[in-house]
């Protein structure tokens, strides 16, 4: 074995090493690898058999055994190219089904918190609480978005809930009084 032999012989080992390193780190999947293995066990089998070149040459018709290794090479990146091509092409459809996916679910979702936005009355599970001349607080049912009574009229005693404040967050005294 000629020095040449050695190195490619080394170079296919090296090949085969990183590739199933790449696939047990999973940064390269199993269907490309069997390619790039497959391009190994070539390279270390004609620097084992280096008269396999000579005789695949002459069985094919190639005078130089060299012009049919840069042959094997090129059909070899060709495959590599085509199918490369062949993904990109598949996986440029699939991201524009999952965009149009996306912009369907978002439009979906837009109408549907319009919807609600809509239909939704603010004050509605807030209950109006009114004191009679007694001092007896009364809950009054609303249908609408309006403070309103039965008869549709305000009532001039109800008073707005005043906006409960966190005094852990605001740094304010507690007063004990305030209901939670």
């Amino acid at each position: 074995m000629n020095t040449a032999s050695i190195f490619f012989l080394v170079l296919g080992l090296i090949l085969v090493i990183a590739v199933i390193r790449l696939v047990r780190n999973l940064k390269l999947r199993e269907k490309y690898a069997a390619l790039w293995l497959l391009t190994a066990v070539v390279i270390a089998v004609l620097m084992i058999f280096p008269r396999l070149l000579d005789s695949l040459a002459s069985l094919v018709g190639v005078v130089t055994p060299v012009n049919l290794l840069f042959l094997i090479g090129l059909v070899l990146l060709l495959g590599v190219c085509l199918h490369l091509s062949l993904e990109i092409s598949r996986l440029e459809d699939e991201t524009r089904v999952l965009a149009e996916e996306a912009a369907i679910q978002r439009s979906l979702l837009n109408r549907q918190l319009e919807n609600v936005e809509r239909n939704r009355n603010p004050t509605s599970s807030m209950p109006i609480i009114q004191v009679d001349a007694t001092g007896e607080p009364h809950t009054i049912e609303t249908h609408g978005s309006s403070a309103a009574g039965t008869d549709g009229r305000r009532d001039e005693n109800a008073r707005p809930s005043e906006p409960k404040t966190d005094h852990r967050i605001t740094g304010e005294p507690h007063d004990p009084t305030e209901k939670p």
